[in-house]
């Protein structure tokens, strides 16, 4: 039974030769900061990390080899700086004079998001494989859930989509009209930490979608096509769509509040025979890593679960075990 737990200092050169097979447009900031605090071969296992933190759950196949990955930036503390996104918004033109009345969706920049849990990148190897992509959100939301960082809304920011030629319809309609560099040059910036090109040289105003090329307008709220299993585990976990955009690729933000994780998972009783699909959570402790898992319908009855196992209502509407679409 595959099993989804945190990064330990031994997985640290595993995971950074991992980085060049990331989409490209994932920022990887958040994932730096896990390796970094990786560094110390004792920090991951001393306690849950706090607000400021990053950590990486992952996923090893039966031959120890990392098939899947997800860095979680744990909330920002002060001195943290901005995370900006586009925000979609609507005002309404109206005249009287014409008799007409009519609503205009805008693109506005906005910092909402500094202070939320922000989930990703994510690295999924095999993006056919249904089962270790809801493994992974599943266990993404069970660490949440176990550490008690659930009470923060977490976001998930989708790198958006592109052309035939790779590139972004979004950036060419927006960003590269207002940055005056390339889209590569934007992206080392944006890697580099070097951010401050970004409260200088984004539109202080609202941008009219209607004037915006017809790609563009398309590539709104539209994540890379890789990225829709991602997505669709995500929404059955109770991730909505929310307002806010990708500034860089117009892809589309997923937000979950602990209300939407609560109605979606709730916590059950220790049982030896707990139900297909539940999500089952080892914390860690002062030896051992994070650990979770989902039960397969072929799980043997006779499951005799750790005393601290916890365990919580099946996160997806059908088994684990299912192959179909998780939405």
């Amino acid at each position: 039974m595959p099993v989804v737990r945190t990064a330990t200092f031994d997985d640290r050169p595993r995971l950074d030769a991992l980085r060049s097979r990331l989409h490209p447009w994932w920022p990887q900031d958040t994932l730096d900061d896990a390796l970094c605090q990786l560094a110390d071969p004792c920090a991951d296992a001393r306690e849950t990390p706090k607000s400021g933190h990053a950590v990486i759950l992952m996923i090893e196949n039966t031959h120890g080899d990392i098939v899947a990955f997800a860095a979680l930036a744990l909330g920002a503390v002060e001195g943290t700086p901005p995370f900006f996104s586009f925000h979609r918004d609507r005002i309404t033109s109206h005249s009287h004079a014409l008799d007409v009345h009519r609503p205009l969706e805008t693109l506005g920049i906005t910092n909402a998001l500094t202070h939320h849990i922000r989930l990703g990148p994510i690295g999924l190897f095999d993006t056919a494989d249904v089962e270790t992509t809801q493994l992974l959100a599943a266990g993404c939301l069970g660490y949440l859930l176990t550490a008690n960082h659930a009470r923060a809304p977490v976001l998930c920011e989708l790198p958006g989509t592109s052309d035939a030629h790779g590139e972004s319809p979004f950036w060419h309609g927006v960003g590269g009209r207002f940055f005056g560099v390339s889209h590569a040059r934007a992206e080392a910036l944006w890697q580099a930490r070097q951010r401050d090109f970004l409260a200088d040289m984004l539109p202080l105003y609202p941008l009219y979608v209607p004037l915006l090329p017809e790609t563009t307008q398309a590539a709104l709220g539209v994540e890379h096509e890789t990225l829709t299993p991602w997505r669709h585990a995500l929404e059955a976990l109770g991730f909505v769509e929310s307002e806010y955009l990708d500034i860089f690729h117009g892809g589309p933000t997923l937000i979950a509040t602990a209300d939407h994780l609560s109605a979606r998972t709730r916590r059950t009783q220790a049982t030896t025979s707990p139900p297909p699909g539940s999500l089952w959570v080892r914390p860690p402790s002062a030896t051992t890593p994070f650990e979770a898992g989902l039960l397969d319908t072929d799980q043997d009855t006779a499951f005799e679960p750790d005393a601290l196992i916890q365990y919580f209502e099946a996160p997806y509407p059908t088994s684990a075990s299912s192959a179909g679409d998780c939405r």
